[in-house]
C-alpha cells in the first residue's frame, strides 16, 4: 500500500495507546491480512519532516489524494480468526482448503 492520508490513526507498540495525527502523511509501506472475520494491518507513514511512524492501522484515517492497495488472493487458503485461550486474543488461523 502506498498513497497519502490527511489524518493518521495508529495503535502503537504498547498495544493499548491509539494516536491520531491531523496532518499530511505519505504511506510508505503496509503489510497484513484481510479476511471476512477481521483484518490486521500494520503501516509506516512519514510526515512533512520525513519523520516516520508505524503501528497497527486503526479506523479514522482519511485518504488524501489516493491510496493504492494491492491484495493477493489465495484460492486454496482460508484465513480466519478464532479465540486463543492462551493469549486471550483472536488469533490468525491459516487453513489449506
Amino acid at each position: 500500500m502506498v498513497g497519502c492520508v490527511t489524518k493518521l490513526t495508529l495503535r502503537v507498540a504498547d498495544g493499548k495507546t491509539v494516536k491520531t495525527w491531523d496532518e499530511p502523511f505519505e504511506l510508505v509501506s503496509a503489510t497484513g491480512t484481510l479476511s471476512q472475520t477481521g483484518c490486521h494491518v500494520h503501516i509506516s507513514a512519514s510526515n512533512q519532516e520525513g519523520i516516520t511512524y508505524g503501528g497497527h492501522l486503526k479506523e479514522g484515517c482519511l485518504v488524501g489524494t489516493t491510496v493504492e492497495l494491492v491484495i493477493a488472493v489465495f484460492e486454496d487458503i482460508e484465513y480466519y480468526r478464532e479465540p486463543d485461550e492462551q493469549t486471550g486474543y483472536e488469533e490468525l488461523v491459516v487453513r489449506k482448503l
